[in-house]
Parts: C-alpha cells; sequence; structure tokens
C-alpha cells in the first residue's frame, strides 16, 4: 500500500481538493493499492476554517462529496509513514523541511515536471474575498481535477 499526503496551508481548499479527486479517481478506476491523506500547515482547533461554498458545489457536481471533511494540521499525522509528501506550494515544501525535516515534491512536478506552485487564491489576487476569488477557486479545483490523472501517472517516479 502506497500512502500519500498532500499538505498546503488550511486543508480546506488545495490538499483537500487534491485529497478527494485523487480517492475519486482511483475509486472510479478501481486502484485499491494507494491510500491519500491530506493536512494543513496553518490549521488550529480554535478556528476551523470552513470549505468555500463554490468549492463544495464544484466537488459534488463532479461527484465528489467533501461534506464531512475535517480540517487538520501536519502535526497530527504521522509524517514519516507516507510514501510520498506532496505540498501545494512553495512555502509548505520549506516548511516541512525546516520543521520536520520531511522532503517533499510540489504538484505540479509530479503532475508535469515543473517546480511550480498551485498558488492560493490570496497568493494571486489583491481582492481575493469577492467574485474574482470565488471564480479562482473554481479554476482551481478544475485544475487540481484533472490533473489528477497525470499525477497518478508519475506519482512513481516520485517514491
Amino acid at each position: 500500500m502506497v500512502k500519500i499526503l498532500f499538505v498546503c496551508s488550511g486543508n480546506v481548499f488545495r490538499s483537500m481538493c487534491a485529497k478527494y479527486c485523487l480517492e475519486y479517481f482511483l475509486a472510479k478506476n478501481n486502484i485499491k493499492n494507494i491510500s491519500v491523506d491530506s493536512a494543513g500547515i496553518s490549521v488550529t482547533s480554535k478556528k476551523p476554517q470552513n470549505i468555500a461554498l463554490e468549492v463544495k458545489e464544484l466537488l459534488f457536481k463532479k461527484g465528489i462529496d467533501v461534506s464531512k471533511h475535517l480540517s487538520k494540521n501536519v502535526s497530527k499525522v504521522d509524517l514519516k509513514s507516507f510514501d510520498l509528501v506532496i505540498s501545494m506550494g512553495y512555502n509548505h515544501k520549506k516548511y516541512l523541511k525546516e520543521k520536520y525535516g520531511i522532503s517533499s515534491v510540489l504538484f505540479n512536478k509530479v503532475c508535469y515536471g515543473v517546480n511550480y506552485p498551485v498558488y492560493d487564491n490570496n497568493e494571486i489576487l489583491k481582492e481575493y474575498k469577492g467574485f474574482r476569488g470565488k471564480i479562482y477557486n473554481i479554476e482551481v479545483v478544475k485544475k487540481i481535477y484533472s490533473d489528477i490523472k497525470f499525477f497518478h501517472k508519475n506519482y512513481k517516479k516520485f517514491i
């Protein structure tokens, strides 16, 4: 069994989306030798973040239900138990290395061979809480959903 962990900041957008999209892909293709989880580097139990409505709705339309997702901090998972740790951004990669000594690979590196992050909306847009932020969120979900087949095709090269 190969264990894969996706990591982002709040574990309610990029890493969460990658986890559920990969699980959906695996189930749809009857692949049972991969276990998937996700976590965030800045998740706190004091103020849990919500998944954006547009993210939930788009995933649901694609057949993926994230309504029971609970975000968790990377400190709550046994990082060394994973065969492959995937960072969604440069800051996650750096944090995992500095705080835990864990090497990780960027999501886009696995999919396309490029060291380029999947940016969060607040890293790309000055005003990310309005309509533009929602559009960006939708585009990121679409990208991760469509990239998962390439992720699955290439992930073994990084273990």
